[in-house]
């Protein structure tokens, strides 16, 4: 088929080094839109007016190698353009299109720590969170009956999945302090985006194996050894996203944020975060005074 030529010609380009031929043909590529028609001679209809390449290569139309092609622009977008914020731009929107939705950044691109490239990408990935969460608490105000509440929840979860991994590609050279905690909460994160791609929560088994991570770092303790801004990303997560109510995991979120903090000092940093929920601003305003702090129950 002539347009898988144009995808091999542009490999081809990208392995000679000519990246900005590359770069401007495989732009276009993937933006295309094609008519669909459907054929005289079956009742069968294709439900829309046009297809792009994720649905031609779903239907097998089109044979296309996602992963090397996301290579080949992200390798040739790094080249071709000069501007940080503009090649940032073009790599975090190739990383959601639904063409590339299954496919790893390990291994395409590797940017090193400290470069405007990785900060670029960084703050377009911020940008995209917000703005995705945004639209998607919209759409479900405007629309009680919203279909498309599931689709949402896969965006947010590819845009957290790719912060997660540009941010530890950043944080490989700075050599971070030897912290238990980071790495048993990155095991919670995990979890915790499985159960956001879940259309909805039913004693999931993510909920349970979260219940038993707290319930062993409660027997464990040593969290007065721990470096204080991983507590403070912890509880940072937790306070926003109203200890994950909407997850099911409230309790053992709670729990967690009961225990994380040591000595006055730290929970008065910790009040801090929670007034940064609006929710949370009453019991903020108890826990920096000493008063003893009783947080909302869920029922």
């Amino acid at each position: 088929m002539f347009l898988s030529s144009v995808i091999d010609g542009c490999h081809d380009l990208v392995l000679l080094e000519e990246y900005a031929d590359a770069f401007e043909i495989l732009d276009k590529v993937l933006r295309l839109h094609f008519a669909v028609t459907d054929h005289p001679d079956t009742d069968d209809s294709w439900g829309g007016d046009y297809a792009d390449l994720s649905q031609l290569e779903r239907e097998r139309i089109v044979d296309i190698q996602a992963e090397e092609v996301l290579s080949d622009y992200v390798s040739s977008c790094r080249y071709a353009i000069d501007d940080p914020h503009d090649a940032a731009q073009k790599i975090v929107t190739a990383f959601e299109m639904d063409l590339f939705e299954n496919c790893e950044p390990r291994g395409i691109i590797v940017p090193d720590a400290g470069t405007p490239l990785l900060k670029e990408i960084k703050k377009a990935l911020a940008e995209e969170l917000e703005e995705a969460e945004k639209t998607a608490e919209e759409n479900r105000k405007a629309d009680r009956y919203y279909i498309g509440e599931y689709r949402d929840k896969q965006r947010i979860s590819r845009i957290k999945y790719l912060q997660k991994y540009f941010g530890e590609v950043g944080a490989k050279q700075r050599k971070p302090v030897k912290s238990f905690l980071r790495g048993t909460w990155s095991q919670i994160e995990d979890l915790i985006c499985s159960l956001e791609m879940e259309p909805y929560i039913d004693d999931q088994f993510e909920i349970e194996e979260i219940w038993d991570i707290v319930e062993a770092l409660k027997k464990r303790g040593g969290f007065e050894q721990e470096p204080w801004e991983v507590k403070a990303q912890i509880l940072s997560r937790i306070y926003s996203n109203d200890y994950f109510n909407d997850l099911g995991i409230y309790d053992p979120m709670y729990d967690l944020s009961q225990i994380l903090c040591s000595g006055a000092e730290e929970n008065l940093k910790r009040a801090d975060i929670m007034m940064a929920s609006s929710y949370n601003g009453t019991d903020a305003a108890r826990l920096g005074t000493g008063r003893k702090v009783k947080e909302r129950q869920i029922f």
